[in-house]
């Protein structure tokens, strides 16, 4: 179809631009037959004979006879001089062939937009025609999805889907722009990178967990990101279905860039939220990161109580367990608190960490039950120690 409507509009445009202004002096020649449907090359000429009439005089009946075919041709009749060639037949011939072109894919697609070519169609869903809902956008999502959109037109695509990402009154919309932004990846890289400075809560989640998920090498402003969803933020706000279980996202995001982002997790555990600083905590005890041990052990420790929070002393335990034996002079203090879940906890952990060879039913101090999934706490991976948190 684009091909051939290539053709045709710039042979449309030549026609018109060189219609015959001549004065009249070409033979028409003879009457074409009925069958004449056969000659293919006599549609798109003017005239059968074309023989020049200038310098014959007209008869008595003011008809001119033509000396080649012998037709008489009245004064009036005979055609312009100019080209003899019939561009505007064959533009239409082949508009109508490009027309039928695009139908057929339009059939064969389901959908009439299909034929038109990618870079065109990306550029009309900044249009009212192409909004959230409409064909061309439907149709924009299914080529994302065969991987048939790049470069130019992914970034542009890109653009345009990020604003569906604000929360707004459209439903859905974020969703589906959630899905084909990620299959723009990575031209849709520093749309994304721009989002996590949105103003807009729901854009600046949907930003993250789609870097967070695709980034192999973060950027400091990802990292930054990833700290900031550490914090307590089930408000039910904007954007509150897009950021459930972000602070566990973004924890073990941290711990895989661990190395990158320890300063960040070191002054979070300074933050005035307390599940930013118990995150925090957690992922530099997953980590090994003894550099935060100082800022981490109050807090893990606090967590070790005996408490009303639901799954804190989980969460710790193995946290304190991954800083390995250089935790053992800041939490030796604790051996002897008042709290008995705080006292057996840590008794349990300096005893295991002294003597490596023991299982966790050979220590002479007993490990207090603190999770009902398995008996040995310490040994706990970061989605098991979580599960329970948000």
């Amino acid at each position: 179809m684009t091909a051939l409507a290539a053709v045709a509009v710039p042979l449309a445009l030549w026609s018109i631009y060189t219609l015959p202004t001549g004065p009249r002096k070409r033979c028409r020649g003879a009457r074409a037959r009925w069958t004449a449907w056969a000659d293919l090359p006599g549609l798109f000429r003017r005239g059968n004979c074309w023989h020049d009439l200038t310098g014959i005089r007209p008869d008595a009946s003011g008809a001119r006879c033509c000396p080649e075919c012998g037709v008489s041709t009245a004064d009036r009749r005979p055609l312009r001089s100019g080209r003899r060639f019939r561009g505007g037949v064959l533009s239409l011939v082949l508009g109508g062939l490009a027309l039928a072109a695009g139908s057929t894919a339009w059939l064969r697609g389901e959908s009439w937009c299909r034929a038109i070519p990618t870079l065109p169609l990306v550029l009309l869903t900044s249009t009212e025609y192409g909004a959230h809902g409409s064909d061309i956008r439907d149709e924009a999502m299914a080529r994302v999805v065969e991987g048939r959109v790049g470069g130019f037109s992914a970034q542009h695509l890109t653009e345009e889907l990020m604003n569906d990402l604000l929360h707004d009154d459209v439903r859905w919309n974020a969703t589906e722009a959630l899905e084909t932004v990620g299959g723009l990846w990575p031209a849709s890289r520093p749309a994304l990178e721009a989002a996590l400075d949105s103003g807009d809560a729901q854009k600046r989640a949907i930003a993250a967990v789609l870097m967070r998920s695709r980034e192999t090498t973060p950027s400091h402003r990802l990292l930054e990101a990833c700290v900031e969803d550490l914090r307590d933020d089930r408000d039910g706000g904007p954007g509150y279905w897009f950021r459930r279980g972000n602070a566990k996202s973004a924890g073990r995001y941290l711990r895989r860039h661990y190395v990158r982002a320890e300063g960040l997790l070191i002054d979070a555990l300074g933050s005035d939220d307390r599940q930013q600083r118990e995150y925090a905590a957690v992922v530099c005890g997953f980590s090994g990161g003894v550099r935060a041990l100082p800022g981490a052990v109050p807090v893990l420790v606090d967590m070790l109580r005996d408490n009303e929070t639901w799954g804190d002393a989980r969460m710790a335990a193995p946290a304190l367990f991954g800083f390995g034996p250089a935790v053992i002079p800041h939490v030796r203090p604790y051996a002897d608190s008042d709290d008995a879940q705080l006292r057996g906890v840590i008794r349990h952990l300096i005893e295991r960490l002294e003597h490596p060879e023991r299982t966790v039913h050979d220590c002479e101090n007993r490990l207090p039950r603190i999770t009902t999934t398995t008996h040995d706490a310490l040994g706990q991976s970061w989605d098991m120690a979580v599960s329970y948190r948000y």
